[in-house]
Parts: structure tokens; sequence; C-alpha cells
């Protein structure tokens, strides 16, 4: 889901995006680099056209601390890649420049891995406009 709501040609660019995970929550790093450093070397070095923050594990949200850290740290755009949730997708909407979506409350039946619910996600949308 990105900012802007809908599809654009835009959009569709950020489809071909290099997007990079900062502190990936599945790998550890042998030199733990700060989270306020951490996006800025993704963006100089990395290449990276957005970047992505997540929470510990999948289901588990970012805090709105380090989102803001991220934020603060680098002028591209700042991804929340887990723990969206019907509850809190609207709160961290506002924070970021855009939401990755794929925990259980848009799964069928909440089952991870299963079918995507589209009405789910549509209450997500309608939930982030103003």
């Amino acid at each position: 889901m990105r900012r802007q709501g809908r599809p654009t040609e835009e959009g569709a660019e950020l489809g071909r995006a290099r997007l990079r995970d900062i502190h990936v929550k599945h790998v550890y790093p042998i030199f733990n680099v700060e989270i306020e450093y951490a996006p800025q070397d993704l963006a100089e070095r990395g290449g990276a056209d957005a970047v992505i923050v997540s929470g510990a594990r999948s289901p588990v949200p970012p805090s709105f601390e380090r989102v803001k850290k991220v934020r603060d740290a680098i002028n591209k755009p700042v991804l929340i890649g887990s723990g969206i949730s019907l509850a809190n997708a609207k709160q961290f909407y506002q924070r970021s420049d855009g939401l990755i979506i794929g925990e259980p409350d848009f799964k069928v039946g909440g089952v991870w891995g299963g079918p995507s619910d589209g009405k789910a996600y549509q209450r997500a949308v309608r939930s982030c406009r103003p």
C-alpha cells in the first residue's frame, strides 16, 4: 500500500525499486550498525531507493521510535515490513511511506500462508484514507 493510495506510474516505478531491509529480522550482522546509521549505508552505499523497517519477527511490528529514527536518518521512502494488522495499519501508515501487508489479518481464516482476504485489504486501505 503506497501513501498515494492508488496505483500510479510512480507506484509502478517503486515496483522495480531497490528495496533494502534494515536489520533484517532473519539474520544477525557481524557488526551491528546502529539503527540511525544503517539506513544511511543502505541508501548511500547499498543503492536503496526505499528502506524497509521490520520488527523482531514477522507478526511483530517495529516500534514507532524505530520507524522515526529511520525516517529522520534518510530522505528516502520508509516502508513497514512486518506486524501490520487491521488494528494498527492506520497508525503505521501515518508514520511511514507505505506498508507491506501479509500478516494473518489479511489471510482467509487468519492462516499463515493461506489465500489472501481481499476484503481485509480493502478495510486496511479505507482505514488509511483521510
